[in-house]
């Protein structure tokens, strides 16, 4: 995983998660966001093909056992993102989570595009369009990381986010 793992200035400051009931991964106000799979560590011994599989089985939303949480670079597209979910599914407990990355020194992040393109990934129509914007972080993401909280109403109503300050 290393040969992925962007440095800081790499990363832009701030990325945005939607998050909603259906979702693999966790969010709890006090623990923070938390992968399904919070345990596996891709190294050398266990192979970068392992790896890479992972990677587009969670591009490809067939994994629901999956090392990664998914963030958008993009407020804009992570708004729409959640508001066509709550349209198309009528899912009203969508939350849009801005994420603090300076928070997350010594945390694996990946840039989803680069290893797509890297290995000719096959990814969906539906997902390809979400690639170039995504982040991928493992494991776990603190609370303390997390600057705001935003529903669907306030996104609509151009409210202003709840900070968790």
């Amino acid at each position: 995983m290393d040969l992925f793992d962007l440095a800081v200035y790499e990363i832009p400051a701030t990325l945005y998660r939607v998050q909603y009931a259906e979702s693999v991964t966790k969010y709890d106000f006090d623990g923070g966001l938390e992968a399904q799979d919070d345990k596996t560590i891709f190294d050398e011994e266990t192979g970068l093909d392992d790896f890479i599989d992972a990677v587009e089985r969670h591009l490809s939303w067939e994994c629901e056992n999956t090392i990664f949480i998914s963030l958008f670079a993009d407020k804009t597209h992570a708004e729409n993102w959640m508001l066509e979910r709550h349209l198309r599914f009528r899912s009203t407990d969508c939350t849009l989570l801005e994420i603090d990355m300076t928070e997350l020194l010594g945390f694996y992040v990946f840039r989803a595009q680069e290893i797509v393109d890297m290995f000719s990934l096959s990814v969906p129509n539906g997902a390809y369009s979400t690639v170039a914007d995504e982040y991928l972080v493992v494991h776990y993401i603190p609370p303390s990381s997390i600057l705001s909280i935003q529903n669907v109403y306030d996104i609509e109503f151009g409210k202003t986010p709840l900070g968790m300050v």
